[in-house]
């Protein structure tokens, strides 16, 4: 079959379901029929485990933080419960929750050993996706060359992850405004040591913000801890 009549597929974000997505179609997908892309932001796989100091802004391609991953982060459950396929790169770590940095060098792992990497396009951003008569047209860009693309696919497979917009208190708004102090959203932390011995109010009690206030009780002076629902 010509190569140009084979339908192809992209797979947006190189983290957890990118990469599983990219294992299935290697391993069942006619080559003869499809192929597909991976494309990934970062510099490498591992999406949103991946760790930036940079806020507001990523300091290499300029486009907004995408990920809030934060420093010393702990993964909220036991190695034994996870189904993805990264848990037998655990062996041998005698902690039952593994840290950031552990989780990240899994997926390394992961794709090297599956030969994944040759389907992933690293440092290449969507900067948007429209739908045509036969699929869809990409536009990309290449961080690194700032070179844009134009791509069409007939299937597109968004793995980019969904905690990527900070969801801050409706009804808080307006009194946050009002505040003297410094408010930040928890996206944003990316260390403590600015915050020694400062008193810290902490609204949420979502998994990661407990962590955070975890890791705040041993480095910061003081710590206030609200529960609140929105």
């Amino acid at each position: 079959m010509d190569g140009n009549m084979r339908k192809k597929i992209a797979i947006i974000g190189a983290g957890t379901f990118g990469l599983i997505t990219a294992l299935a179609f290697d391993e069942s997908l006619d080559k003869e029929k499809y192929e597909f892309i991976v494309y990934e932001r970062m510099a490498d796989v591992g999406g949103l485990w991946n760790f930036s100091e940079d806020v507001g802004l990523d300091s290499f391609d300029g486009l907004p933080v995408h990920g809030p991953m934060y420093k010393n982060l702990i993964t909220n459950a036991p190695n034994e419960l996870e189904e993805l396929g990264f848990t037998e790169y655990f062996k041998g770590n005698e902690q039952g929750y593994v840290n950031q940095e552990i989780y990240l060098k899994s997926f390394f792992q992961f794709a090297e050993e599956y030969d994944l990497y040759k389907y992933i396009k690293c440092r290449h951003y969507i900067k948007s996706v429209k739908k045509t008569a036969n699929g869809f047209a990409l536009e990309i860009l290449n961080t690194v060359t700032k070179e844009t693309l134009f791509e069409n696919f007939n299937f597109v497979i968004v793995a980019a992850g969904r905690y990527n917009v900070p969801k801050w208190p409706n009804a808080e708004t307006e009194l946050l405004k009002e505040f003297g102090g410094e408010c930040f959203h928890s996206k944003d932390i990316k260390d403590t040591n600015k915050y020694n011995n400062k008193r810290v109010l902490c609204i949420g009690s979502a998994s990661h913000h407990q962590s955070q206030c975890e890791w705040y009780s041993v480095d910061i002076g003081m710590l206030i801890h609200v529960f609140c629902k929105w």
